[in-house]
């Protein structure tokens, strides 16, 4: 999550563990009082993030000088994120939730599957929802967007030829070594990516793994950055088996 680091958002972080009384547990990486879901993991070995775009092409249909103005009515993104974690058990629910929601803005949408192995990117606008694997990346840049094997990614923005390039490249550099120590170690922080927060998911293992912004009473010596701080560790399967109290 690249965010505002300057306002409050880095001095409440917050993951919330949801056991709702239909579907299904499921955490969310945010803030108190945060009602959808930007970033989060449930019990189905489900996760999901977005990235903004504030650059996209002609293909997302609208948002640009060559398409219609960016819908704003509609279901907030953020619920429909929610409702996906919270109401699906598959990578295909996934996407057959977020292609029927009334969706709004231009957002990237990663959604991932540790039952399939698999991960989907999403093209997220008012007018589309395109999905994409490893064999047909989104958006297509043979330069700075070239197809690794078995990845899907995405950098910052869509049209962000910097970002994705230098994070493609360190992708093709760790190529079938990477895991948790090598992405927070040495892709996160040399990509740069993450200044707010940052969840990278072991679907598999059902881990978690979370770092924050330093916030404003933190000893200002510890590094600022979310890719520059220690992470934590969550063991989400045994997070999901604790029931919450009867009464409150």
């Amino acid at each position: 999550m690249d965010f505002d680091t300057d306002g409050p958002f880095k001095d409440f972080p917050q993951v919330t563990v949801y056991h709702p009384s239909e579907g299904h547990a499921y955490a969310q990486v945010g803030w108190p009082g945060d009602l959808g879901v930007l970033t989060g993991f449930s019990s189905q070995q489900l996760a999901i993030s977005e990235i903004g775009v504030s650059f996209p092409d002609d293909s997302f249909e609208q948002g640009t000088s060559n398409t219609r103005p960016e819908k704003v009515r509609g279901e907030p993104w953020m619920f429909i994120l929610r409702d996906v974690l919270q109401f699906e058990d598959s990578l295909e629910g996934a996407r057959s939730r977020i292609t029927n929601a009334d969706r709004t803005c231009n957002l990237i949408i990663g959604v991932g599957d540790g039952k399939e192995n698999m991960v989907n990117g999403c093209q997220f606008s008012g007018m589309v929802a395109n999905f994409y694997s490893d064999e047909n990346l989104l958006p297509v840049n043979s330069t700075w967007h070239a197809p690794v094997e078995d990845v899907v990614y995405n950098g910052m923005d869509w049209l962000c030829p910097g970002f994705n390039s230098v994070l493609g490249s360190q992708l093709q550099k760790y190529h079938g070594e990477i895991e948790e120590t090598v992405t927070v170690r040495n892709i996160l922080p040399t990509v740069q990516t993450g200044n707010l927060h940052i969840a990278v998911y072991d679907l598999t293992e059902q881990n978690m793994h979370v770092s924050f912004c330093r916030g404003e009473k933190a000893d200002p010596s510890e590094p600022h950055y979310a890719y520059e701080r220690q992470f934590t560790r969550l063991h989400m399967k045994e997070i999901f088996a604790q029931q919450p109290p009867a009464e409150f």
